[in-house]
């Protein structure tokens, strides 16, 4: 049998020693003398342990540190340097345009993809480039476009304010190459408004469209600041110069001044989706009441002319432009490091509410649950 000096060799014996050691009779035992009984002992934090955590904390902050200035270094240098080459990067800055190649083919011919998305709004939203104003610089774009030949417009847009729609569709229609709209997860009311400057429309499946109409809203606090004890004291130069205050309650003379104001700028929406589509304005208005409808039912309506993907909005690009294996590429802003990282700016919750007070006057724009 082996014993265990044979295994641990002369180690063992020191060892063994220190683990038969014996207390002489009366004497106190080496060490720590145990807690007693029932007694809770506490532990201190190793010193050691502590150091190591808090310079884990230091290195770590410190590489964000130095990953920031490197990010800020290499985009100094990158706009600089690609400026003198006639480039435009900013890897910092949210919102820049960028384009991308989609597909490359045939460089004499390009099909650019445009897109629309989110609310069409007058501003910019918070720390966020606005739809409209990213839509515009898009535009803008396409006119260093050399060999451009179709525009595909990307639409993913509830609408928005009525004046601005109306501002992005002439817009578009300056645009004097043939064009395809392609509605994505909902392209509703004032999102409609815009694409129907477009030659072709093609839906997804289960994209929704229409939504044809105008809302007037305007938020109401009276009764509330009738239960605060808080009043609005208003001077004025004409009756009707507080119209649709927050304030106080609209009186009927009010309501048929708006209505008439909202009646009229439909009548405009449904004349531009009348002429868009070719269709009557009576065929327009027998679906103009706010509906919104999923791909088959908008193409058996004439709101669109195909259901497809983004393939076959560009193929159909291609065809009304004469030409095949364009070159696509895709226009679009981009969130920039700080945004990709999430550390952009946050709209304040005090302008948060002063914005849901702000009374932004007709509107195309759908109400309605978003997919």
């Amino acid at each position: 049998m082996v014993s265990e000096s044979e295994i641990f060799g002369e180690d063992w014996k020191g060892l063994d020693d220190e683990v038969h050691a014996v207390t002489p009779e009366g004497a106190a035992p080496a060490g720590p003398t145990p807690p007693p009984s029932g007694a809770t002992t506490k532990r201190e934090p190793h010193p050691a342990s502590s150091g190591k955590l808090r310079g884990c904390l230091v290195t770590g902050l410190a590489g964000i540190g130095a990953l920031v200035v490197v990010l800020v270094l290499v985009n100094t240098v990158a706009v600089f340097v690609l400026g003198l080459l006639g480039k435009n990067i900013f890897l910092m800055k949210s919102g820049s345009l960028e384009r991308n190649v989609v597909r490359a083919g045939d460089s004499a011919s390009v099909v650019a993809i445009i897109s629309l998305h989110g609310i069409i709004e007058h501003r910019s939203m918070g720390s966020r480039m606005g739809a409209a104003s990213a839509f515009i610089e898009q535009l803008e774009a396409l006119k260093n476009e050399k060999n451009l030949k179709a525009v595909v417009l990307d639409v993913d847009s509830p609408g928005g304010s009525a004046t601005m729609s109306d501002v992005l569709h002439h817009r578009l229609g300056e645009v004097q190459v043939p064009k395809v709209a392609l509605l994505g997860n909902i392209a509703a009311s004032g999102g409609y408004y815009v694409a129907a400057s477009c030659d072709k429309l093609v839906s997804h499946p289960t994209g929704v469209t229409g939504s044809i109409g105008v809302i007037f809203e305007a938020p109401q606090v009276y009764s509330l600041m009738d239960k605060i004890g808080v009043g609005m004291f208003t001077v004025k130069s004409g009756d009707y110069k507080d119209m649709a205050s927050p304030f106080r309650a609209p009186d009927e003379r009010e309501i048929i001044l708006i209505q008439r104001t909202v009646d009229v700028i439909f009548e405009r929406f449904v004349s531009v989706v009348a002429q868009g589509r070719n269709m009557k304005v009576d065929d327009v208005k027998a679906v103009a009441d706010g509906r919104i409808l999923v791909g088959t039912d908008a193409l058996a309506a004439g709101l669109i002319d195909a259901i497809g993907y983004e393939e076959d909005a560009i193929a159909e690009a291609e065809k009304l432009a004469g030409v095949s294996n364009a070159t696509i590429v895709r226009y679009g802003t981009s969130p920039g490091i700080l945004g990709l990282l999430g550390l952009q700016a946050r709209t304040q919750p005090l302008h948060e509410i002063a914005d849901a007070m702000y009374v932004r006057g007709p509107m195309f724009l759908y109400r309605g649950p978003m997919k």
